[in-house]
């Protein structure tokens, strides 16, 4: 049978874990507002693994309040940074839109990225030879 774990040994382990968490999450942030997709992609795994040491971590009971200040302080960087990606994302997808041609039917690009021959309207605009 293993021993129970300290209640308040988990709780200091949840509030220094998330202390560092909420710190990759302003790092994030910066690496958003920054357009640096390095840093982003390395944060993220940075993120996961504080989460997966947050998830093994003992359940101990209601949390003080400073605690759950900082469960909300994560919380509301995680979102903020969640609307940042989504952002960049809509962004990227309306650029997109505009080199495939989605949103123009003249355009240069195919959806498959190729380029697409562009025709004249009418046969009368198209020259031989």
């Amino acid at each position: 049978m293993s021993p129970r774990p300290d209640p308040a040994a988990a709780r200091a382990d949840e509030h220094s874990l998330l202390a560092a968490f909420v710190s990759v999450l302003a790092l994030e942030e910066q690496a958003l507002v920054d357009g640096d997709p390095d840093s982003v992609a390395a944060l993220a795994l940075e993120k996961s693994a504080y989460l997966d040491r947050l998830a093994a971590l003992p359940r101990a009971g209601a949390p003080s309040p400073e605690l759950a200040a900082l469960r909300e302080k994560a919380r509301l960087a995680n979102d903020r940074n969640g609307r940042l990606i989504a952002l960049r994302l809509a962004r990227l997808r309306e650029r997109l839109d505009v080199v495939a041609g989605r949103d123009d039917p003249g355009a240069v690009y195919g959806a498959d990225g190729f380029a697409r021959t562009r025709l004249p309207a009418s046969p009368s605009q198209r020259t031989l030879g």
